[in-house]
């Protein structure tokens, strides 16, 4: 989870250190799930006034949860630091990735702070119990403005299966008072994670939103952000995967497991010509290495494991796309010099 950081209220906008990169649109295969009327129903009738959120989205010095009562509730971190937590409610409803889904921002003002806090976003969809929590965004994680400002959210809406965040930041010319930036940022549900765009745009929102995901180039599945298999279920986030390669990824996975480490594969890159890029590692404690994977006679097989930049002669010998290193690969020479790599 994200910890949230401390902004202030709505007319003011904490400066940024440096502004993210924009988000580029591309054609995206997207993630969907089959919509039931009934998850929507759970959703719409679920009291959200006695709704339990993590105390940490409010401090990351908090722990436990927080219960709120008529849609208010407490935080205490010590002595000296306590937040009063408010939810806006009714949520806003709408479909993320193909599924119903419910967004609530809350506040947790510090006491006796004149309105300084955090200012979280929860999203929800609906579970076997009411309403299951997908995950919580605090400000600084949906990216800032042109002029290095946070956007503060003042509305919600949903398009194109995905979250879209209005709102107003601080221009360069602004006093701390009354921020007169308009602009957006958005969120998409991807791998089963919610992926917040990092930017935030300036003016009116486009119709149709940048997507993230699986994106497709010929032969090429570039998976943005990478697909982690932890579990069988999370194959199916391999989209355009041949069966093969899902089955021999599986494989790795269940090599890695055993005494203190719960495998994980990464994948990033896939090549439907038998090459493909990611990462093995141990999800506690955190470690791993960067692989290369290669398809030889019909089956797939370890082509490299490396921790910094791939050896230039085992790329070359295996006849490695460039395309699957990015977009200025490099590789070691025999000196173990950084050069730029072409098969």
């Amino acid at each position: 989870m994200l910890a949230a950081v401390s902004i202030a209220l709505t007319s003011c906008t904490a400066a940024a250190p440096s502004a993210a990169p924009a988000a580029e649109p591309s054609a995206t295969v997207s993630e969907t799930a089959s919509a039931d009327p009934a998850d929507s129903e759970v959703l719409s009738s679920y009291d959200w006034t006695s709704l339990t959120l993590p105390a940490s989205s409010c401090d990351p010095e908090a722990t436990g949860d927080i219960t709120l009562v008529d849609g208010t509730g407490e935080v205490t971190v010590d002595e000296v630091t306590a937040y009063t937590v408010t939810a806006e409610l009714p949520p806003d409803y709408g479909d993320l990735a193909g599924r119903p889904a419910a967004i609530i921002r809350y506040s947790c003002l510090l006491h006796d702070a004149n309105g300084v806090g955090a200012f979280p976003i929860a999203v929800f969809t609906a579970g076997a119990s009411g309403a299951e929590l997908l995950g919580i965004l605090d400000t600084s994680a949906l990216g800032v403005s042109p002029s290095g400002s946070f956007l503060v959210p003042d509305a919600v809406s949903f398009v194109d299966g995905q979250i879209l965040l209005t709102g107003n930041y601080l221009t360069d010319e602004d006093s701390r008072c009354c921020p007169s930036g308009v602009g957006w940022t958005s969120i998409a549900f991807v791998y089963g994670s919610l992926v917040a765009s990092g930017v935030v745009a300036t003016g009116e929102p486009p119709v149709t939103l940048p997507s993230r995901g699986a994106r497709v180039d010929g032969d090429l599945i570039v998976y943005d952000p990478s697909v982690h298999v932890q579990q069988v279920a999370d194959l199916e986030y391999l989209e355009g995967a041949p069966q093969d390669f899902r089955d021999f990824v599986w494989s790795e996975k269940q090599k890695l497991d055993g005494p203190g480490c719960e495998g994980v594969i990464r994948v990033s890159r896939l090549r439907l010509d038998g090459f493909a890029v990611g990462a093995e590692e141990c999800a506690e404690p955190m470690g791993g290495a960067d692989v290369l994977w290669s398809q030889r006679d019909g089956s797939w097989e370890v082509l490299l494991v490396h921790q910094n930049l791939p050896d230039c002669a085992t790329l070359t010998a295996a006849r490695f796309p460039a395309e699957m290193l990015g977009d200025s690969p490099m590789c070691l020479d025999d000196s173990y010099q950084e050069v730029p790599y072409s098969p």
